[in-house]
């Protein structure tokens, strides 16, 4: 998401800022308590200097044209993005500054959902200078992550029938008609809902909430989330983030559920609840609903790539296979770094013995997640089965090296000693399993049979002996174990 987008209805709104002297605005307000959230001193001498420097630069009549000069407009994001930066401004939000709200900053394309005291403020400027109700409509909405959106094309539209735009292609093709746009339930979205004190607070509110999260301080996060769902009962972004919460402490899923229905009650378009709530249904195998949630999440979004990746998962689970390539591969289409996406495909390929396919997502997993022991150990016996057992061993050993206590790996790896004809280092990987789990009849049986071949017929004995006590009954493990006796017995 680098692209480059044209900030210019927020230009227009700082440009114009205080041009009334109304003393404590909301402006000031807003800006006062995001000084008390952040913990930086507000400085409105600076504020007011940016707004002096932009009028300079970029000359504002508030008539139905969409301003042309994208120059000057350009000119002022420079001055604005500057001073800004020279305030201070959510510094501990680290990149969210006010020229992030909404759109992407042009200099560095970043986005987040962090951004709703910026875009506060802003309302704010807007209704302290003209002394009117403001609206906010939206013709298209991106993802940023998770499902939380950005509007890219925007405008502030005003009680007189006036309106403040901001797009690169409206200045390059004209102004966009009424009916590219929509009001959008982000935001306040009604003169009456912006000039509500408490909704204001809500939103000051939830914005405190996602900076505590920035600074790991969780246990603050809840009591925001709730002030603010409590100044705004129908505040969507907050019961998502609330559920969320929950969510991740992992022992609430039951208040969470309870969030999500909330935002998607509140926001019935609301992609990343429906998403969520998805995951929880899907963790808890009620693959019905989860299902339910993330083909609502797809139609809603087509391009969130991981409503395909977690449909993918349950298809995978439910074993229909062609379902879950399909959607696996739709998710790698739009996210080619999503780890998880070749994992799961890379296990159907290897389930449907494609293994050349498997070993290819095998391998663009372990780039994208060099950690994963698993992926090694699916890796190394493709490598067997391919013949090819010194990049086997490979992959064993890392497979070691990263978890030293890994049943699978050291097992693997004393099958390919074992077809290598070394004995001895087989002989010492099983041990390591019987050490580790003292009941696997897989290691008892192949060191059995290692030691047979290294002419050690007492201790192969006592492996094939306890084959028998672990697996009574066996046939072939008391005919192996009778004959080593007997050979033992002619000695």
């Amino acid at each position: 998401m680098k692209n480059k987008i044209l900030i210019i209805g927020m230009l227009l709104s700082l440009n114009v800022c205080y041009a009334q002297n109304t003393g404590v605005t909301l402006a000031h307000r807003v800006l006062e308590q995001e000084s008390k959230i952040t913990g930086v001193a507000a400085d409105y001498t600076v504020l007011d200097q940016v707004i002096s420097e932009a009028q300079k630069n970029l000359a504002l009549t508030l008539t139905k044209n969409v301003i042309a000069d994208a120059a000057t407009a350009r000119a002022a994001l420079k001055i604005i993005d500057k001073t800004l930066k020279d305030l201070k401004f959510r510094t501990t939000a680290k990149w969210v500054l006010l020229s992030t709200t909404l759109t992407p900053n042009v200099s560095d394309g970043l986005y987040h959902k962090d951004c709703y005291t910026g875009s506060l403020l802003y309302y704010a400027i807007l209704k302290d200078t003209f002394g009117q109700p403001v609206t906010l409509v939206a013709r298209q909405k991106r993802e940023i992550s998770n499902g939380i959106k950005a509007h890219m094309h925007i405008r502030w539209r005003f009680a007189d029938g006036s309106y403040l735009n901001w797009d690169n292609t409206a200045l390059q093709n004209g102004e966009l008609t009424e009916a590219d746009f929509k009001t959008v339930g982000y935001f306040p979205t009604s003169s009456l809902e912006l000039t509500n004190e408490n909704l204001i607070t809500a939103y000051l509110s939830y914005s405190e909430a996602n900076i505590l999260e920035t600074r790991g301080e969780s246990s603050k996060v809840l009591e925001a989330l709730n002030e603010a769902i409590k100044l705004n009962p129908k505040f969507a972004l907050a019961y998502l983030s609330r559920g969320r919460y929950y969510q991740a402490q992992g022992n609430n899923n039951t208040q969470a559920l309870a969030d999500f229905a909330d935002a998607i009650n509140a926001d019935p378009e609301n992609t990343a609840a429906y998403y969520n709530r998805g995951i929880i249904y899907s963790d808890q195998g009620n693959y019905t609903k989860a299902l339910a949630d993330f083909n609502k999440a797809i139609e809603l979004d087509p391009t969130y790539a991981s409503s395909y990746l977690y449909r993918g998962f349950i298809y995978m689970q439910q074993q229909d296979y062609t379902k879950a390539l399909a959607d696996l591969n739709k998710s790698i289409v739009l996210d080619k770094t999503s780890a998880e996406a070749y994992s799961y495909r890379a296990m159907i390929y290897y389930t449907q013995k494609n293994y050349a396919q498997a070993l290819i997502d095998f391998t663009t997993y372990i780039e994208l997640n060099p950690d994963n022991v698993e992926s090694y150990n699916y890796r190394g016996t493709i490598y067997v089965l391919q013949g090819e057992y010194s990049k086997a061993l490979i992959d064993f050993n890392k497979s070691i090296q990263l978890k030293s206590n890994s049943i699978e790996a050291y097992l693997n790896r004393g099958h390919v000693f074992v077809m290598l004809k070394e004995y001895t280092e087989a002989v010492e990987d099983y041990s390591k399993v019987i050490e580790l789990d003292p009941n696997n009849i897989m290691a008892y049986l192949n060191r059995g049979v290692s030691y047979e071949n290294l002419n050690n017929l007492t201790l192969a004995l006592g492996d094939f002996s306890k084959l028998v006590e672990l697996v009574p009954g066996n046939a072939a493990y008391l005919k192996e174990r009778n004959a080593l006796q007997q050979l033992l017995n002619k000695k």
